[in-house]
């Protein structure tokens, strides 16, 4: 696992996508005077748009998108165009830290009112998902729980009372994150836009052979996420 996540393009933040890496100068940090933040600030302000890069599971920026830069077909030209120099690789550890803990990172970064469009892959679609449920309600964060495992039968394994105990904490624990999530969603007053899933960079192609015009994403899908053994 930490191999795997040590191989990210650059340390877990928010990183202004400038170069053909991410340079720990384009990490956007709220604390240091000089870094890119105090751009995205600017450009919350003066409604400029934004897009940001989700990657998947092991992988980083460049490993899920760095053919839309490195490609002849416009694709990154045209996305610059419409972007101008805000688009955003947000580098996440994705074995260690769950999609809650993914976007609660991302969204602590974010100035008020932020609006943003979303480009994510694979796992990276959770993040996505997530940063749209500022509406949630409290039976919907209620009913989110980590049921028991199922065997090999399909069917629920018998538990020990000490893995009951630790599967109903850590539900516990992820109802409090989404409470959180909710709550800083709401405070910051964001909107964003998801363009999710596997053919995202398809997607991405396909606008950019289409338009000169503005960045369209293709949904926005405001479900509540659960893992696959949650269901």
């Amino acid at each position: 696992m930490h191999v795997v996540e040590s191989k990210l393009a650059g340390e877990p933040g928010l990183y202004q996508w400038k170069m053909e890496r991410l340079r720990h100068s384009d990490r956007v940090d709220p604390s240091v005077s000089h870094s890119p933040y105090q751009g995205l600030v600017e450009a919350v302000q003066q409604g400029k748009p934004i897009l940001v890069f989700i990657h998947g599971t092991a992988s980083h920026t460049f490993g899920s998108f760095g053919d839309l830069r490195s490609g002849k077909d416009g694709a990154w030209e045209q996305l610059t165009r419409c972007f101008g120099e805000h688009v955003y690789g947000f580098e996440h550890r994705t074995f260690s830290q769950s999609p809650i803990e993914n976007v609660l990172e991302l969204v602590e970064l974010l100035p008020k009112n932020t609006t943003l469009s979303v480009v994510t892959h694979s796992r990276g679609g959770l993040v996505g998902d997530l940063l749209c449920l500022g509406n949630l309600k409290d039976a919907e964060i209620k009913r989110y729980y980590h049921k028991a495992p199922l065997d090999h039968k399909g069917s629920r394994k018998t538990e020990t009372d000490v893995e009951s105990q630790l599967r109903e904490r850590l539900a516990k624990e992820e109802q409090a994150q989404l409470c959180r999530l909710r709550q800083l969603l709401g405070k910051n007053n964001s909107r964003f836009n998801a363009m999710c899933g596997s053919l995202a960079r398809r997607r991405v192609r396909r606008f950019c052979q289409k338009t000169s015009m503005c960045f369209a994403p293709a949904c926005c899908r405001c479900s509540i996420w659960q893992p696959a053994w949650c269901r």
